[in-house]
């Protein structure tokens, strides 16, 4: 990736809101990134370029997302299948693997399978899954994690762990408050 590209991503790309995550992979690299809800997939080739040129050993890189691919609803939104999804991180030669299924079945996969995560994308259509997934992510996090969840408002806001530790909790003490009332 030459400047000119890097620059563009990190000041000129769109959405605007995605700047902020390209920026955070050139300034540290990460060594496993997962990525909620790929979507279309612009927003993860992007981010893998980048980490291709930023990481010194492709070895010590891995990249897990899942997403619901060709299970998507209305609410998901378009995006990309399994198939093609693959096929394009393939091309990059990057260690990857991809979990088909929706957000939170999804995390619980991860949370399983995957420990020591130091980067993380969220960019989930709501927030629900906070409450009752939420504390498995954040057990996969390590303590200096980054972490970008997608807004209420649509944009990616940038938390540190105890940030995203702290949201899951209220979260989760707001669902209890929801279920006393009812």
């Amino acid at each position: 990736m030459n400047f000119f590209h890097f620059i563009y991503l990190t000041h000129f790309s769109k959405p605007a809101d995605e700047r902020i995550i390209y920026r955070a992979i050139r300034s540290k690299p990460p060594r496993l990134m997962v990525e909620c809800n790929i979507q279309r997939g612009v927003r993860m080739m992007r981010m893998l370029d980048l980490v291709k040129r930023t990481v010194t050993s492709q070895n010590s890189f891995e990249y897990v997302c899942t997403d619901p691919f060709e299970g998507r609803t209305e609410i998901d939104g378009p995006g990309l299948s399994l198939r093609k999804t693959h096929k394009l991180i393939s091309q990059l030669n990057l260690r990857h693997r991809c979990i088909p299924a929706p957000v939170e079945v999804g995390i619980m996969h991860l949370s399983r399978s995957v420990r020591n995560v130091d980067f993380l994308v969220a960019a989930t259509p709501n927030l629900d899954w906070l409450a009752s997934k939420g504390a498995l992510l954040a057990s996969t996090l390590t303590t200096d994690a980054t972490v970008f969840l997608k807004a209420i408002n649509g944009t990616f806001q940038h938390l540190t762990t105890e940030q995203f530790q702290q949201m899951v909790n209220t979260a989760v003490t707001n669902a209890k408050t929801t279920r006393r009332a009812a």
